[in-house]
């Protein structure tokens, strides 16, 4: 997960990440942090502790990379087909067992979501639709980009097979946005 960062103080950066999810690497603005370095980014009961040499205002990008089974806030379950889901569910303060963050309800941000799907599922995410790219073997990464800032518990992720209908768009005065309707195939007109 990438993020950018206004520091606030030349203290380290405290994200939250639920200790089932393993570390692998931490990048900051790009630059890859050497072996002996990344033993900085030890645990502490869910905390990545992210030291930099920035000053208040100044901004820093950080890159976490880590991989395991989250406990909780993304649910994987199957659906009444027999099927594999996924939802996320943060509220009101779960989205640190699965995404590196500062898990606080006053806390917002914007977000671009890339969610890489296997064949005939579909992603739907906060935001705007930006593109599908097609991967080897016939998955696709799915990609939305939310540019209004949000709490952190809002930010939602679905990935299942999906029928999707889009719905006409109203007589709006101002501004229209655009509408679908995502539904499991078994509960669609639409197939």
């Amino acid at each position: 997960m990438q993020t950018r960062w206004r520091v606030l103080s030349g203290e380290p950066i405290h994200v939250e990440l639920d200790t089932a999810l393993r570390v692998v690497r931490v990048l900051m603005d790009g630059e890859a942090q050497t072996r002996l370095t990344r033993t900085l980014y030890g645990r502490d009961q869910g905390l990545v502790l992210i030291p930099h040499q920035r000053h208040a205002g100044d901004t820093l990008s950080t890159a976490i990379r880590y991989h395991g089974y989250p406990r909780d806030g993304l649910v994987i379950t199957t659906n009444a087909q027999g099927e594999r889901t996924m939802f996320a569910d943060n509220w009101p303060d779960r989205a640190h067992f699965w995404l590196p963050v500062q898990d606080l309800p006053l806390d917002k941000a914007t977000a671009t979501f890339h969610v890489e799907v296997p064949a005939g599922y579909r992603a739907i995410a906060n935001g705007v639709l930006q593109k599908v790219d097609t991967l080897a073997y016939g998955r696709t990464v799915w990609s939305y980009r939310l540019a209004e800032p949000v709490p952190v518990y809002t930010f939602v992720v679905g990935v299942a097979r999906f029928a999707v209908t889009t719905l006409p768009d109203a007589a709006c005065a101002v501004r229209c946005v655009p509408m679908s309707v995502w539904t499991y195939p078994a509960d669609s007109a639409t197939p």
